[in-house]
């Protein structure tokens, strides 16, 4: 996993201000990380990686969601600014070479889950505590 591509990825995938909040969350999520012995390097990537996909156009979405099979629920079809937590665990996944545990923790930033792991819940906390 190579920080200054996933930093580039990110970076051009994004606004300004949204890059901003992402650099954020990774700040925090290093924070937690080290409060709670998870290991830093992967709270950080998930941390600038989780909204990779946040200002993505639904054709953009919507051809990543055909071509790996991405189940959506329900909700998310009605809302799909949801969308972007699977579609960004994908990207994650496939041209950033995440882990299991950091593609989850990616996937169910927005949303949460039932017995996150604590990855999961380092980056679902710092997401929802830092300025958007």
């Amino acid at each position: 996993m190579d920080f200054s591509l996933i930093e580039r990825r990110v970076r051009e995938s994004l606004s300004d201000k949204r890059y901003n909040h992402c650099v954020e969350v990774m700040k925090r999520c290093r924070e937690l990380a080290e409060i709670y012995g998870v290991d830093i390097k992967k709270a950080e990537l998930v941390g600038l990686a989780h909204d990779v996909a946040k200002e993505f156009k639904i054709d953009e979405i919507m051809k990543i969601v055909n071509e790996n099979n991405v189940k959506l629920d329900d909700i998310e079809i009605q809302n799909p600014g949801l969308m972007h937590a699977k579609i960004g665990a994908v990207i994650c996944k496939n041209e950033f070479g995440f882990t299991q545990d950091m593609v989850e923790a990616v996937e169910n930033h927005t949303t949460g889950k039932p017995n996150m792991d604590l990855l999961s819940k380092i980056l679902f906390v710092a997401d929802a505590t830092r300025a958007r």
